[in-house]
């Protein structure tokens, strides 16, 4: 037997100790996570003034943390006209003032507030709509990596009110964001044409795409997102 080989009780006894304490506090810190929130983009038409609980949508969590969320903070300039809830919603309150042409938007953040700390900062942009201008609605597609040579259309909320209450058409559309060049925008009706496959690179694109009327007003950047399947 080697003398040289024989590693001394007790030496062994702490060295477990250390390597089990390590561990352990890389797993406390792995759980230790906060969640990640994705922006938020929405739109409210200026005749909501003073109109309790108008839903604007919901804030989205990218990745969850490791502990609930407990509350959201909805902060920036203009941010107490709104209310946020402890699921991510955001909603107008009763003293919501909104006027469409001194206050076009609202660029705000939000965060979500955790046991285990807060999350990032998260973009919130509140566009405050006049009723003469156009709007689509946000929406969500899923489309395989390799399609092309596909026409898409987006669903309106509004075109646009033009004199007594009649309405507008919309001539054009704008489209942003990454490989927005994927797309031409085709006229008469103005709609958008993939015209290049997404390929797998990337599961998710967000896009933002807003419309212009033939009264010539410009709407709101509503979302886009296409999931690749």
């Amino acid at each position: 037997m080697n003398k040289h080989n024989i590693t001394p009780p007790f030496i062994s006894f702490f060295f477990t100790i250390f390597l089990l304490s390590a561990c352990g506090s890389d797993t406390a810190q792995l759980q230790k996570s906060t969640p990640i929130l994705h922006s938020f983009v929405s739109n409210i038409d200026e005749n909501n003034s003073g109109i309790l609980n108008v839903s604007l949508g919901k804030i989205e969590v990218l990745t969850a943390g490791s502990a609930p969320i407990t509350t959201y903070i909805l902060q920036g300039v203009g941010s107490s006209n709104f209310k946020i809830s402890a699921q991510g919603e955001i909603s107008t309150t009763s003293t919501t003032e909104l006027n469409c042409t001194s206050f076009t938007h609202y660029n705000l953040t939000a965060q979500a507030q955790t046991l285990h700390g807060v999350s990032n900062k998260a973009q919130v942009l509140i566009q405050t709509n006049c009723l003469d201008v156009p709007i689509i609605k946000e929406i969500t597609l899923l489309i395989n990596a390799f399609t092309s040579g596909t026409e898409l259309t987006f669903p309106m909320i509004r075109t646009g009110l033009v004199g007594n209450n009649t309405s507008s058409d919309i001539k054009s559309v704008e489209i942003k964001g990454d490989n927005s060049s994927n797309f031409t925008i085709l006229s008469d009706p103005p709609r958008l044409f993939l015209q290049s496959s997404f390929g797998n690179t990337k599961k998710r694109y967000d896009y933002q795409i807003r419309s212009i009327n033939t009264n010539n007003k410009i709407g709101p950047f509503s979302r886009l997102t296409i999931f690749i399947q």
